[in-house]
């Protein structure tokens, strides 16, 4: 269990919100990542990986001020 709380850098396992976008999935990895458009512009999103899905998601400004 310590290891997965280690893989949640965005600690979003703290946020009561969290389960209105992943429900009743397990939380295994949240990170912020780069992605890098077509245009060759960077834009900043936060990934959430479960068990069941993959989550893509643009600045998060509920959660921890990002």
């Amino acid at each position: 269990m310590a290891n997965e709380e280690n893989r949640d850098y965005l600690n979003l396992r703290s946020e009561k919100d969290l389960s209105s976008i992943i429900g009743n999935e397990l939380l295994l990895f949240s990170d912020k990542v780069i992605k890098i458009n077509r245009y060759s512009l960077s834009q900043e999103r936060n990934i959430i990986v479960t068990n069941k899905a993959i989550y893509n998601l643009k600045k998060m400004c509920n959660y921890n001020n990002y």
